[in-house]
């Protein structure tokens, strides 16, 4: 409730676009779910570059441009 709460202030105040609240934080936490099932210490990206990019990924999917 407190993640769907921030994605509509953000809507109301035209700095996401208008969708579903309850799905924009549906497929987020989806996401952020998948990341400890595919995340390796040997893999190509550390933890911070995970952190930021999903972030980046998926802030700019609500921003309005």
């Amino acid at each position: 409730k407190i993640f769907q709460a921030i994605i509509e202030e953000g809507m109301v105040s035209g700095i996401f676009h208008r969708q579903d609240s309850r799905l924009a934080v549906s497929v987020i936490m989806g996401a952020l779910h998948w990341i400890p099932l595919w995340y390796s210490r040997k893999g190509r990206f550390s933890i911070e570059e995970i952190a930021d990019g999903t972030a980046d990924i998926i802030l700019r999917g609500l921003t309005v441009t």
